[in-house]
This record gives structure tokens, C-alpha cells and sequence, in this order.
């Protein structure tokens, strides 16, 4: 009996740690002109690791942000609270996303390194006046650009180290242009690592083949 009201008291822990972390996901109801958002959070265990976030900056510039931290516990959760808060912080103060990663990195190195995890991200900042995108990768899986003209997907390939590995890392941020119609697609590797009941998995291909087709 006592083994089950253990178990019953650690279950509604787990619910709860699950109900705040769906709660700091965002709303997708950001409007801004000439910007359609979507977005879609599905977690393979009760509480996890990943997240996103998309807000906006300035009156012309909003800040789209995936992550994910190593592991599918309470404590990834934990740290991805952390992770949500510092940059919205940082990049509300710092243009630049590969600073917004060096300075995150700095912040955290000391409570990853005690745990044993570690973080990736990519951030992407967009001027909807220039339409100018900025992104900067800490060892996070590459977004993808659908070019509407051309009807080819890009691979954002800047690359960095993942977060909470070294205290002190630089990371390398790149620019690109942005045209009417054109899609930007940010995910965790938990697509590409989905498995049918056959054991095969969903692969990047595929995700190429929806981008295009959507």
C-alpha cells in the first residue's frame, strides 16, 4: 500500500511538471504582417526536453527559437525552463543570435556540466522590413528554407558547438533573404527519428518532400 502512494504522489508530480511545461510553450497567435506562424509540440514521454518559442522583438522583428536538451526527464525540463527564460532575456538585449548563444552557453555551462546534459539550439532572428533572416546553430539539427521560386529547400548550415559543453564557445551566425511565400522550418530530431510500426525511420527526405508539397 505504501508502494502504490508513493508511486500515486509521483505520478502527480510528473503531471504537474508536465502541465507547467506545456503552459510555457507559446501561443501561435502572434500576428504580425506579412508573417504566417504554425506550430506543433508532441512529447514521446510525459515530460521532455524539447522546446520552442517565437516572440516578437521590435515592431518589425520577431525571434523564432528551437531547442532541446539531452535526455527525457524532469530534470530536462527543468533546465529547459532555464534555457526559455535566459533567452528570451538575451535576445531581447542582444541582436545578434551567435552572441545570444555564447552568452546562454556562459550561463548555463556550470548547471549542464553538473547534471550531464547538455543543449542544442538554433535561433533564428527575421527584420520583416528587410526581410532579412539571421540564424545562428549550437549543434541542433538544421532548419530548412523553402524557396517558393525556385521550389527548392536550403539547409541552414551554420554550425556550433552544443551548449553546456565548453564555458567559453563562439558560434558562427549567417544571414539569408527572405521572398514572398518562401518557408521556414524549424524542428527538433525527434521527426526525423520517428519510426513506422516497421521500425523504419521517418528521415529527412520525407520532411523535404512535405515542405514542398505543403
Amino acid at each position: 500500500a505504501q508502494r502504490l502512494v508513493e508511486a500515486a504522489r509521483l505520478y502527480q508530480q510528473v503531471e504537474l511538471a508536465k502541465t507547467m511545461q506545456r503552459q510555457l510553450l507559446p501561443a501561435t497567435d502572434l500576428e504580425m504582417e506579412g508573417l504566417d506562424i504554425a506550430a506543433a509540440y508532441l512529447a514521446s514521454n510525459q515530460v521532455g526536453g524539447d522546446y520552442y518559442d517565437i516572440f516578437q522583438v521590435a515592431s518589425h522583428k520577431v525571434a523564432a527559437v528551437v531547442a532541446d536538451v539531452s535526455g527525457h526527464s524532469i530534470a530536462s525540463g527543468l533546465l529547459m525552463t532555464a534555457a526559455r527564460s535566459a533567452v528570451q532575456l538575451l535576445v531581447q538585449h542582444q541582436p545578434s543570435p551567435a552572441e545570444v548563444l555564447r552568452q546562454l552557453n556562459k550561463t548555463m555551462y556550470r548547471d549542464l556540466n553538473q547534471t550531464g546534459l547538455f543543449l542544442s539550439m538554433i535561433i533564428v532572428t527575421i527584420d520583416l522590413e528587410s526581410r532579412v533572416a539571421c540564424y545562428a546553430n549550437a549543434g541542433h539539427n538544421p532548419s530548412f528554407l523553402y524557396q517558393r521560386t525556385s521550389g527548392k529547400v536550403v539547409s541552414l548550415n551554420a554550425t556550433g558547438m552544443l551548449v553546456g559543453i565548453l564555458p567559453d564557445v563562439d558560434y558562427e551566425e549567417r544571414g539569408l533573404d527572405l521572398n514572398l511565400g518562401d518557408t521556414l522550418v524549424l524542428y527538433t530530431d525527434g521527426i526525423a527519428e520517428a519510426r513506422s510500426p516497421q521500425g523504419e525511420f521517418f528521415g529527412e527526405q520525407r520532411l523535404h518532400d512535405l515542405i514542398v508539397a505543403g
